[in-house]
């Protein structure tokens, strides 16, 4: 019994040393993993927080430059819930659509009636908020595009 006892000790021995040595030179790794949760909190507002806050409702009249260097006068009317009228220089109503108010920008986007064409027209204000400054793009023509400024 005695022997038995004796070489256990040896067999225990070794094993310990083969499991606090041997792993590290076999390529094996202690890989810790760490989750960062963060919050993130984004305040979406939508037009009608943009009309309280900074209202653009009234009539603008201005010009239009395309890129061929015509130039056409503009008249465009806000209007409640996002609606945007234009009207030739007779007063006749031409273009109807809608608008997008961000305080800074303005987007329309507008069906004119004399060519059939969808419209999109992208402004910035001026620090008065008095005057709209920015691009128009004919959707149904790419190649008529250009520049407007227009007032209250």
């Amino acid at each position: 019994m005695k022997l038995f006892k004796n070489s256990l000790i040896p067999v225990f021995i070794a094993i310990v040393l083969y499991f606090a040595f041997i792993p590290p030179f076999m390529g094996c790794k202690k890989t810790v993993t760490k989750t960062i949760t963060d919050t993130v909190i984004k305040t979406i507002n939508d037009t009608a927080y943009y009309d309280a806050v900074c209202p653009v409702r009234g009539k603008y009249t201005g010009t239009s430059i395309a890129n061929g260097g015509v130039t056409t006068s503009l008249s465009y009317t806000f209007e409640d819930n996002n609606l945007v009228v234009g009207a030739s220089d007779a007063g006749t109503s031409v273009t109807y659509g809608g608008y997008k108010n961000t305080c800074d920008s303005v987007i329309l986007s507008v069906f004119y009636t004399t060519n059939s064409s969808f419209y999109i027209l992208r402004g910035k204000f001026s620090n008065n908020r008095n005057t709209i400054s920015g691009t128009f793009n004919d959707l149904t023509t790419p190649t008529d595009y250009g520049t407007f400024t227009i007032s209250k």
